[in-house]
């Protein structure tokens, strides 16, 4: 239990996972999160919806209650009957907006750590030689191991999955074993305080020290694996602007109620909150969800022109 939820989680957390897992109402999509998001953006586009790549938002102007448009990177400005936010929240209203616009609910999560902390992780992974088959338990897999330590933390568990249930992820050929340490978002201290060399090694000895307690448990991968990539809570925020490089939202520890944060934004009409950060947990399916919130939000608010073109 301890490779999934830290000691001071709430219970609930285990219970709620534990029941949707064995209710058969929780599953993964095909082709991961990648392809969920493939086919979201078919859809939209299909709707006659746009993308910009490569555009970071870096400001916005508000005008009488409104939003009135955000400037790229690039200078230039889009403008907007709406806007929904749907990306870290940390991001736009401590460095593009203002605190001034923040939740309550949310603010209080930022300024009270001691009560709410986010999930974040160091990962590793390995990509497995040959095509044979391994004998590995199917899923994933948690055991017990020789101790380590990861940003000050000992651990004496190592947690694996093995994707090869999935065939629209890779060859045959060409499977991987993910492992990730689960830390929470205090650790990004420590690994915003390492020089870029030593934040390499550091990264590079994880994998090794992993890549040791997988081969003691599972010798027939003794020799094939070799290592495309490791991540750790920089890598989160660094590619996702991710709040201490958390990949979860806030869970609220013992003695603190767990919050909820609005879809609306207090002080502007016209725009929107969608994310994993809107609800305690968070994780892929919320935030999928947050966004059918966050789009009700908006009709209400800002529904379409009628056919004279006037706005109802």
């Amino acid at each position: 239990m301890g490779a999934f939820f830290p000691k001071d989680f709430l219970a609930i957390t285990l219970l709620t996972s534990y029941a949707f897992y064995t209710s058969g109402s929780a599953g993964i999509p095909q082709g991961g999160s990648v392809g969920m998001v493939r086919r979201m953006l078919e859809r939209y586009q299909s709707l006659g919806g746009s993308v910009e790549r490569n555009a970071d938002v870096t400001a916005a102007k508000v005008d009488e209650r409104r939003l009135c448009g955000v400037q790229l990177k690039d200078a230039r400005t889009i403008t907007g009957e709406a806007f929904i936010w749907a990306a870290d929240p940390h991001q736009l209203f401590y460095k593009i907006l203002s605190e001034t616009y923040l939740d309550r609910n949310l603010r209080t999560m930022y300024e009270h750590p001691e009560g709410y902390v986010a999930n974040t992780g160091y990962q590793a992974a390995f990509g497995v030689l040959g095509e044979g088959d391994l004998h590995l338990p199917k899923g994933s897999v948690v055991f017990s191991c020789e101790p380590y330590t990861v940003a000050g933390e000992s651990k004496d568990l190592c947690g694996i999955r093995l994707y090869d249930y999935d065939k629209t992820l890779f060859p045959a050929d060409k499977r991987v074993i993910q492992c990730n340490v689960l830390l929470n978002n205090g650790t990004f201290a420590y690994w915003s305080s390492l020089s870029k060399t030593a934040y390499e090694e550091e990264k590079r000895a994880l994998a090794e020290t992993l890549r040791q307690r997988i081969e003691s448990r599972f010798p027939a991968v003794r020799g094939r694996l070799v290592l495309p990539s490791t991540y750790s809570p920089l890598t989160f925020a660094r590619w996702c602007h991710a709040y201490q490089g958390a990949y979860m939202s806030f869970n609220a520890l013992k003695g603190y109620k767990p919050l909820y944060v609005k879809s609306t934004v207090p002080g502007l009409r016209n725009l929107f909150l969608a994310s994993q950060w809107v609800q305690t947990g968070g994780g892929l399916p919320l935030a999928a969800a947050s966004g059918k919130f966050a789009v009700q939000e908006l009709m209400k608010r800002c529904p379409p022109p009628t056919a004279s073109g006037r706005h109802r």
